[in-house]
């Protein structure tokens, strides 16, 4: 099997975490293949994302509502959405009755359809302008990037470009037709502040902090260095390197110097996400162990390492089907 086979293999397989279990007969009723933008707009129907929709619009999000994004696995997010409304994913839905969620959690949403479909998909972390604007700064944001049988290539689809928010907000966009530079890759964007220092600060979202862009970028790379091999973290899930701001001087400079041969990979490449797989798998501070996650609704809670139970069992350890 060469690589590109090897990938398409690997990413028709569900994770722990993009496994619909018994709710996978939801997707029976959407759309086909061939309507991308009509997948797109029912996941549309049942989310909503709880900043962008609700807290940027002088909204406000109960603790109930707030919780929703806690919510991890795709199987959980289908049974909850469902739990809020029993429609199909057709009907618009009223907010309420919606999941007020992040960008990775439709996303998830999408991916958990596209392999029930036996079609190869992944959620990959990276960097957008806010709401889609060149002129606010980059913030982090997931997109799904899958395979085009047909076509025989991989391409980008944005779940957050419903036909009503594009309508809405008068973009010339949609989900799957994106401009070339629309999303930039964390690896991307940590070899572009790696040439220019003051992207740094770009890449911080509002917090215009060129510190804190350095660490978005690194972790977002971790994240999506996790998501090409087994697991689709929360936004705010936090193991081994990520989370970590505090170096003495020489082991910054050697953990700078790996995190950018990690950042020189394409994870789109069939060998190069090989090259990244193996790293990934061998290095236990990029790795999923237990992880440290944040609540929106306040406070944090711990995870005990999602995959200890396959330990021993090979390295595609995370993956059912």
């Amino acid at each position: 099997m060469n690589a590109e086979q090897e990938m398409q293999q690997w990413f028709k397989k569900h994770t722990l975490v993009s496994d619909p279990k018994s709710w996978g007969f939801v997707f029976d009723t959407l759309p086909s293949l061939d309507d991308m933008q009509g997948i797109v707009d029912c996941i549309g129907n049942v989310y909503t994302h709880f900043q962008r929709d609700v807290l940027d619009k002088n909204g406000v999000l109960s603790d109930v509502k707030m919780k929703e994004s806690e919510l991890r696995y795709a199987s959980d997010i289908i049974k909850h959405i469902q739990g809020l409304k029993d429609l199909d994913w057709h009907s618009q839905r009223e907010k309420e009755h919606k999941l007020a969620g992040t960008c990775r959690d439709n996303c998830l949403l999408l991916v958990s359809m596209l392999r029930n479909l036996n079609v190869p998909a992944r959620v990959r972390y990276g960097f957008i302008r806010h709401c889609y604007n060149p002129k606010l700064p980059f913030i982090d944001h997931t997109i799904v990037e899958c395979w085009d049988e047909k076509l025989q290539r991989w391409y980008f689809v944005e779940p957050m470009l419903t036909s009503s928010y594009c309508r809405d907000n008068k973009l010339e966009l949609s989900a799957q037709n994106l401009p070339a530079n629309f999303f930039i890759s964390s690896a991307e964007a940590w070899r572009m502040a790696s040439l220019d220092g003051s992207l740094l600060k770009a890449f911080s979202g509002f917090r215009f902090n060129k510190m804190w862009g350095g660490i978005i970028i690194r972790n977002c790379l971790i994240r999506d260095l996790a998501a090409s091999v087994n697991y689709e973290s929360l936004m705010w899930d936090c193991w081994g390197y990520i989370g970590k701001t505090e170096w003495l001087k020489h082991t910054l400079q050697a953990h700078t110097k790996f995190m950018s041969s990690v950042a020189e990979l394409d994870f789109s490449d069939p060998n190069d996400w090989r090259k990244a797989k193996d790293i990934y798998l061998s290095h236990p501070k990029l790795r999923v162990t237990d992880i440290n996650s944040l609540k929106l609704a306040k406070g944090s809670y711990q995870l005990k390492n999602p995959y200890s139970e396959f330990q021993g069992k090979g390295h595609l350890g995370g993956f059912s089907g």
